[in-house]
């Protein structure tokens, strides 16, 4: 439901306006009892107010501490969670790093190294493809080697070979609040 509603500018602000629904949608998010779909729904949301830079600062802001580890977790290697909750959170990453407060959020968090151990051992090439999309728009920095990239899955190692020939950790952050094409809300 959340995920609908924040499709839209009007949903994402109410939403965002005093910031408790961005906390509970982060807990949510993070609770191991709450159901699949709830769950997905949340990172949907999530994902959807990280897209503008403005809302994004707002939901950093509002949902503090509590948003990147919410968003890490589902994406970490032996994690349990399904596909399309990794996918929505994958998304939600991707938004995040697309604006400075995001960036800073989720490097205060640790993100770009738990990112890159989610990175190789994700089997899934769904989420794959979406940590691709972040990489070559520069929103995710993942710290690897060209060692690093001849043990991973075929279908993985295309995110980090740019098709310049350098290798993601040579990219740099793209400028703050800028959106990214093929960036798509999303809706349950």
């Amino acid at each position: 439901m959340a995920g609908n509603v924040t499709a839209l500018s009007l949903g994402r602000s109410l939403l965002l306006k005093d910031g408790t629904h961005a906390v509970l949608l982060a807990r949510t998010l993070a609770s191991t009892t709450a159901a699949p779909p709830a769950r997905q729904g949340a990172a949907l949301a999530l994902h959807n107010c990280a897209l503008d830079a403005e809302q994004c600062s707002r939901l950093v802001d509002a949902a503090g501490d509590t948003l990147v580890p919410s968003l890490l977790r589902p994406l970490a290697p032996h994690s349990g969670d399904d596909e399309p909750l990794r996918e929505a959170c994958a998304n939600a990453v991707a938004s995040l790093a697309g604006s400075a407060d995001g960036r800073r959020a989720l490097w205060a968090a640790g993100a770009p190294e738990l990112l890159r151990k989610a990175y190789e051992e994700e089997q899934a090439a769904g989420v794959c493809a979406i940590m691709e999309h972040a990489v070559r728009l520069g929103r995710v920095l993942l710290f690897v080697g060209a060692s690093t990239v001849a043990n991973l899955p075929q279908h993985c190692q295309a995110a980090l070979l740019m098709s310049d020939g350098r290798e993601a950790d040579d990219l740099d952050t793209q400028s703050a609040g800028e959106s990214g094409s093929g960036v798509v809300l999303h809706e349950l």
